[in-house]
């Protein structure tokens, strides 16, 4: 009977990881390169020793990765969103022996509700670290579980190795570690705890002791990223943890049965003190951040919190009579693959293809680049010579400068816009810092007499539908735009 169960799990996880891969097959390259993805992709293109001193605020696992798959694969849509693919798949398969592990009944649970959630399939199709992130923070929780009930060496390393991955990996990684010591203070602290912990914060020094520098360079100009009210934040990482990006008026039911889930996990017997300390403290702590320090709050910097986020509505699902857990299971498969399909045909990452294409029509002399650092998906698919050949961003704008590409950086920049028929390009202003000032001085100059704008989905279920949080003043966030500037 044991064996029976056994094979018929076997089986079931095999066919839900076939199910993982082919949704996010589905319509990988539907949408074009966007701007954290080029940055990814010149990142990954340097040497491995420039990569990890780079002072991007993420840390260079994923960049590294990265290199020697771009190096076997090329660095086309599908080459460098497929490893993110791979690393997505394989968490599903760990969620499957973590879930096993907290409890032998849910593992298949946890397994299907990761293959077909909406925001890992999103960005198991974007080239950046969050897929990795998923990963590691699997693995470090398996072999931390695995600790506390048995801290035999192979225990032991495999935790410290899958947390240092995981540090090395994302930032928010911290949140995972802060969790475990605070668990383990009350269940299993000894020096043999202790030890383990130093073991990665030195194994993580190296980068560590960059954070200083990539803060001054990264957070220094002031500019908020996050401004909405605490409990819409929560709302909103509530909805795209339940429905994805794209908001569906049927996803309310989802969310519905998700939050009844959530209550029915509190109120049962389960142990559950590590669980709310894995998905709380990732949303909570960089919100505290955001609040009193740095603008560093964003859902998909938080979205990894979608894992103990499953696992908790997986063991809510279990303690469900078995008629009512079936058809609960059945209408949660059902609503949540078609969030999957409206989000897969949904335009929500800028298009730059297509906004490149439209700069080759009109033949112009310049094109100037609001938000420079925007130049760099531009450079992708308008001239991937500057990308491919030069070391860092700086270095790509001034390889575009020539071809007449100008990302507007200071008032130099704008005093260099000279052609009597002129593109800017403009996007995410609200993060551009004296946009309205370069802005002025270009209308003393030019006529803005057309524009073109190119919008990509930014609609999530509370934040803009209902609580209406679009910035009054630069509009939707995924919004570019193309003036055409004659000289007066």
């Amino acid at each position: 009977m044991i064996k029976n169960s056994d094979s018929k799990k076997k089986y079931l996880i095999l066919i839900v990881l076939l199910l993982a891969i082919l949704l996010r097959a589905y319509n990988i390259n539907s949408q074009s390169v966007w701007t954290d993805e080029a940055i990814s992709v010149h990142t990954g293109l340097q040497s491995v020793k420039d990569i990890f001193w780079t002072l991007d605020p993420t840390p260079p696992l994923h960049n590294i990765i990265l290199h020697f798959w771009i190096e076997l694969f090329g660095m086309s849509a599908i080459a460098i969103r497929s490893l993110s693919v791979i690393l997505s798949v394989a968490s599903v398969y760990m969620i499957y022996l973590v879930g096993n592990l907290i409890n032998k009944k849910i593992g298949i649970y946890a397994a299907l509700l990761l293959a077909i959630s909406p925001i890992s399939i999103l960005y198991a199709q974007e080239a950046r670290a969050y897929t990795l992130l998923f990963l590691t923070s699997l693995l470090s929780m398996y072999f931390y579980i695995k600790y506390l009930k048995n801290d035999s060496k192979i225990n032991t390393i495999g935790y410290i190795i899958s947390s240092a991955l995981m540090m090395y990996s994302y930032v928010f990684g911290i949140c995972i570690i802060l969790a475990q010591n605070i668990y383990c203070l009350f269940h299993k602290m000894n020096w043999k705890w202790i030890i383990t912990q130093v073991t990665i914060l030195l194994l993580y020094l190296p980068w560590l002791l960059i954070i200083p520098r990539i803060i001054t360079n990264n957070y220094s100009s002031g500019v908020l990223a996050w401004t909405q009210p605490v409990l819409v934040t929560l709302l909103e990482a509530f909805g795209q943890f339940s429905i994805g990006i794209v908001s569906p008026m049927f996803g309310i039911l989802l969310m519905v049965i998700f939050l009844i889930l959530i209550v029915v996990f509190l109120l049962s017997k389960e142990k559950k003190s590590l669980l709310l300390l894995w998905f709380t403290l990732p949303i909570i702590i960089p919100l505290l951040i955001t609040i009193l320090l740095l603008p560093i709050y964003s859902t998909r910097h938080t979205s990894f919190a979608v894992i103990p986020f499953i696992l908790i509505i997986a063991l809510g699902l279990n303690t469900l009579p078995k008629k009512i857990k079936s058809i609960t299971l059945i209408i949660i498969v059902i609503l949540t693959l078609s969030c999957v399909i409206i989000q897969q045909n949904t335009h929500t990452k800028d298009d730059w293809k297509k906004i490149t294409q439209y700069i080759g029509e009109k033949n112009v002399s310049q094109i100037a680049i609001m938000s420079w650092y925007e130049a760099m998906p531009l450079s992708y698919y308008y001239n991937p010579h500057c990308i491919l050949t030069e070391k860092n961003e700086d270095a790509v704008y001034a390889c575009l400068k020539p071809l007449g590409v100008i990302a507007i950086q200071d008032s130099n920049d704008v005093n260099s816009i000279n052609a009597t028929k002129v593109l800017l390009v403009t996007s995410r202003l609200a993060n551009t810092p004296k946009s309205e000032e370069y802005i002025k001085t270009l209308k003393e100059h030019y006529y803005f007499e057309e524009n073109v704008t190119f919008y990509a989905y930014d609609k999530t279920f509370f934040t803009n539908q209902f609580f209406n949080t679009i910035d009054p003043k630069y509009g939707a966030f995924n919004r570019v735009v193309v003036y055409t500037l004659v000289k007066k």
